[in-house]
């Protein structure tokens, strides 16, 4: 309790400082311009690096075939018309960059890192990929299926990922649920992926994001380079089945673009069984979207006051969810473009898996009657920390603001982030914890099963 206070007094008047330079601090801002039908955000902080990211609309939600958005990932940087993937390697290491791909449930992400003075070359590359892809045989059978196969083994060993998955789907079913990565179990061919293509490779969903980057030479740039991209619509009108396209590329006039139904929450329980003394358990509620005037930012807040993640390596930490019980917790916001769920996760020892769910499920019972001004504080310093080190990242973030514009047009003002987490307040957490335990869980529990409770047992 000493160690507490001494820690509570000493973070008072930097409690203080920290408003202050809350409410002066620079905003981060992203430049938004429509270039020719595509979304371009640019922001210069004046560095000496750059990153750039090209984000379509095209993750799991939207995919036509399961495992094929995992697919279309994996080919990033393989071959397009102008390039192979070796010379794309080795003029990239040539000038010091770095190129990566990331799959999200709502996007798929391309991005560039490298020094400044090569923005003009690595702006060609990224519309080349897009623009000008080449999915030939060779690369999608030697090269994508393998890396999938491995990526999505991986993932499987991974009981938490498997708990996640489950989750999404007992919650969603369909769309948000779908498989993140493949399953091998629906094998993708070569043809699911160039139709893929044909539907997400166009200008409406596609948003290209720089940080540390001047916006008009961005903007003409992207111009030169993204010239090749077709259009969802002719005149207005939906494209349709009959353009002729070819194997290797979109076609520049048009073609019809992903839909995507509304999402529905659902609901349910699953078990999973498996020989491991570590058992998992996830349970689900549906929380908010992305958008905090949905109520996001309460839950976000919630989801740093129950914690679980201590400040300090090998420290057990305070917060309700980190104290004690024989394993771990942690409490998790996910929030998509228009849903969310708000997860509490488990590992423990088999023998002691009730006892630590359950103290993590009443800790939101806890915070439903019951929140502390101090405590408030304490997770509102964590969420706006968290969002302000994303929002300085020279690459962080820049799939979160590349899918922000294509939802909405508009990228999300840092000063209006911190501003609605500061706006918090303790009868609107204990609204938002009181709601989710009305709502229907979804609950995996995964490990020996028959030695482990259901949700309805450990309430």
């Amino acid at each position: 309790m000493l160690a507490a206070r001494r820690i509570s007094s000493a973070a008072r008047p930097m409690a203080r400082s920290m408003a202050t330079t809350a409410a002066q601090m620079p905003s981060f801002s992203y430049e938004v311009a429509d270039v020719n039908g595509l979304k371009v955000a640019t922001r210069d902080d004046g560095l000496p690096t750059t990153a750039l990211s090209v984000v379509i609309r095209g993750g799991s939600r939207y995919q036509s075939t399961p495992g094929v958005a995992h697919a279309l990932e994996k080919f990033g940087f393989k071959d397009t018309l102008a390039r192979t993937g070796l010379r794309m390697t080795r003029e990239t290491e040539l000038l010091g960059g770095v190129l990566s791909s990331q799959i999200h449930r709502e996007s798929i992400t391309y991005t560039a890192q490298f020094t400044k003075e090569h923005l003009a070359y690595f702006v060609e590359l990224l519309g080349d990929v897009v623009s000008l892809p080449k999915l030939s045989p060779y690369n999608f059978t030697e090269k994508v299926i393998p890396l999938m196969r491995l990526e999505s083994e991986a993932a499987q060993a991974n009981p938490l990922h498997k708990a996640f998955e489950a989750v999404h789907q007992l919650a969603f079913r369909r769309g948000l649920g779908n498989e993140l990565l493949s399953g091998g179990s629906y094998p993708v061919s070569r043809d699911d992926l160039i139709h893929y293509v044909r539907q997400t490779f166009v200008r409406e969903n596609i948003a290209i994001v720089a940080s540390g980057a001047n916006a008009s030479e961005v903007q003409r740039l992207v111009a030169e380079n993204f010239h090749n991209l077709p259009y969802k619509t002719v005149d207005g009108k939906p494209a349709t089945e009959s353009i002729e396209v070819t194997e290797t590329r979109p076609p520049t006039a048009a073609y019809p673009g992903i839909e995507a139904s509304a999402t529905e929450y659902f609901g349910g329980e699953a078990r999973v069984a498996t020989n491991s003394n570590i058992a998992h358990f996830v349970a689900a509620f549906p929380g908010a979207s992305n958008k905090f005037s949905e109520g996001g930012a309460e839950y976000t807040i919630l989801a740093n006051l129950l914690g679980g993640t201590p400040a300090v390596k090998y420290a057990t930490g305070v917060s309700p969810l980190a104290v004690g019980g024989g394993g771990k917790a942690f409490a998790t916001n996910l929030a998509y473009s228009d849903a969310g769920l708000f997860t509490v996760a488990v590992a423990a020892p088999t023998e002691n898996l009730r006892n630590v769910a359950s103290n993590a499920l009443t800790s939101i019972k806890d915070a439903a009657r019951n929140v502390s001004a101090d405590d408030l504080k304490m997770a509102i310093n964590k969420a706006k920390f968290a969002a302000l080190s994303a929002n300085e990242g020279r690459a962080s973030g820049l799939d979160s603001v590349g899918r922000a514009i294509l939802e909405t047009g508009n990228a999300v003002e840092t000063k209006d982030l911190v501003a609605a987490l500061e706006n918090v307040s303790v009868e609107s957490v204990q609204k938002a914890a009181a709601k989710l335990l009305e709502a229907k869980p979804s609950v995996v529990t995964v490990g020996k099963v028959h030695k482990l409770p259901y949700y309805d047992e450990l309430l």
